[in-house]
């Protein structure tokens, strides 16, 4: 298997091969390459239509292939993808790997039996050495299941909606197409306008496929990704813990202040209740008891004792 993009010498070759395929036996391509579901008229309209041209090619072929001629290659072809990368950095379309584009979008999809997944894996693992973030492809409505088991869902976006979901169980079994329960999903993804141009029934949306799409990570990134959360994770706890020690240690030192504190109150008032209770035994003593007795009796009232002085007229 080989890519081949359109800033290239060999995509012209690749263009070449595809266009030869048009003209070969009705039996070799219909029937063997793109399941009698894809028009001729389909895939020359993609190769030369000039708005929408293509930016790369995938071409299955034995490993021999590149010494024979391009009506050889046809002939002996298992499979191909054609496709465009988007959004469009400029008129002028770039190298592929140096382009800004997020996503890759999948015109057509044609592979004989047993290339298929062959075909999606090898495009996937360009795709991440490209920094692609995702592929989208519009699938007929026969061939969602086998989409969805490689890792594909119906959505514009890399989360697909539960309800979704939950119907898209039917597509697993391919007895079901064309059933009364495969219809109700197609027409759920109908109504949520999962389609690639507008319409109203199946018949019609099956001519442009249902929008399918597949979120890509590399594994540096994800790995970059794990570290980058660790890190993070370690960094909150120090600075939880930092956090907790320093809350310990403010709290030590008010425990201390608030013991300081009760302990000069309590000295204080033993101090106060001490001062009191010595002025009360004064006033209690028989010699301050006796002398008041005798000072009464003159004009001026003096009461003295050996430590209280009170003067009253």
């Amino acid at each position: 298997m080989k890519v081949y993009f359109s800033d290239s010498d060999e995509f012209q070759t690749a263009h070449s091969v595809l266009m030869a395929l048009t003209k070969v036996s009705d039996q070799k391509f219909d029937d063997s390459i793109c399941g009698n579901n894809v028009k001729r008229s389909y895939l020359i309209e993609l190769l030369t239509f000039e708005k929408q041209s293509p930016d790369f090619i995938v071409l299955s072929e034995p490993e021999s292939a590149d010494e024979k001629t391009v009506k050889q290659r046809s002939k002996h072809l298992n499979g191909f993808i054609v496709g465009r990368f988007l959004p469009k950095p400029n008129k002028k379309r770039d190298v592929f790997s140096k382009t800004k584009a997020t996503y890759l979008w999948l015109d057509l999809i044609c592979a004989a039996p047993g290339y298929g997944t062959k075909l999606m894996h090898f495009l996937e693992t360009v795709a991440k050495k490209q920094r692609i973030n995702r592929i989208q492809l519009g699938a007929l409505h026969d061939v969602i299941g086998f989409y969805r088991k490689l890792g594909y869902v119906n959505s514009t976006t890399c989360t697909e909606r539960k309800d979704i979901a939950k119907k898209a169980i039917v597509t697993q079994d391919k007895s079901m197409v064309g059933k009364t329960r495969y219809n109700q999903f197609l027409n759920t993804l109908i109504a949520n306008k999962l389609t690639k141009e507008k319409c109203s029934n199946i018949p019609d949306c099956d001519l442009e496929g249902f929008i399918m799409v597949k979120c890509l990570t590399s594994s540096t990134n994800a790995k970059k990704k794990t570290t980058q959360v660790k890190s993070k994770s370690k960094g909150k706890a120090k600075s939880k813990s930092k956090a907790k020690a320093k809350g310990k240690g403010k709290g030590k030192a008010k425990a201390k202040g608030k013991a300081k504190a009760k302990g000069k109150a309590k000295a204080k008032g033993k101090a106060k209740a001490k001062s009191k209770s010595k002025g009360k035994s004064v006033a209690k003593h028989p010699y301050f008891l006796r002398s008041l007795a005798k000072n009464r009796k003159g004009g001026i009232h003096t009461l003295r004792s050996d430590r209280l002085v009170f003067q009253s007229e």
